[in-house]
């Protein structure tokens, strides 16, 4: 029989632009690296088929659960691009509890569209949320290189395929 192992990762540090936001964020949503499709249809085909023609752009949500200056100074300027970590710990469970904790780190960039001045009520704590257009990202588990994407480069690489290298070579770039 095999032997189920499950992983947990439930907490995260938060870095914008290297520095450090730990308790000043309360929920930060990573994008979706999503494909762009269109219907491909031809005469003698019965059907339809989705094909991948490229990817949508990204966006994420951060939510500070106060202001803090120091952090609207960064996201304040729209078009300098800043770069945004989570840090976590990804915890691994098995047959006789926790087997072991690796390093989980996701690296987004881009920059922040919105800058946020807050959503007051009386006697109501005030979270401010913004939203970051992204262009990039890396996913790293255990220092191995899960996911990276770059809009600005072409580039999309999982787990060390360079998922691009054609479609760059092709076009000459």
């Amino acid at each position: 029989m095999a032997e189920i192992n499950t992983n947990t990762v439930t907490n995260c540090n938060l870095y914008v632009a290297d520095k450090s936001l730990l308790g000043a964020v309360k929920e930060i949503k990573f994008p979706t690296l999503k494909w762009e499709m269109k219907d491909q249809e031809a005469l003698g085909m019965v059907g339809r088929i989705k094909l991948p023609v490229g990817i949508a752009a990204m966006e994420g949500d951060i939510t500070f659960n106060s202001f803090y200056p120091e952090a609207m100074k960064i996201i304040g300027k729209p078009k300098k691009f800043i770069r945004i970590m989570a840090m976590s710990s990804l915890e691994v469970y098995g047959a006789e509890g926790l087997e072991d904790e690796v390093p989980m780190v996701v690296t987004m960039r881009g920059w922040f569209p919105e800058l946020p001045l807050g959503n007051f009520k009386q006697q109501d704590m005030v979270d401010w949320p913004t939203k970051i257009a992204v262009y990039g990202f890396e996913q790293k588990i255990n220092n191995e290189m899960i996911a990276k994407y770059d809009a600005m480069t072409n580039t999309y690489e999982v787990a060390g395929e360079d998922v691009l290298a054609k479609y760059r070579a092709n076009i000459g770039g």
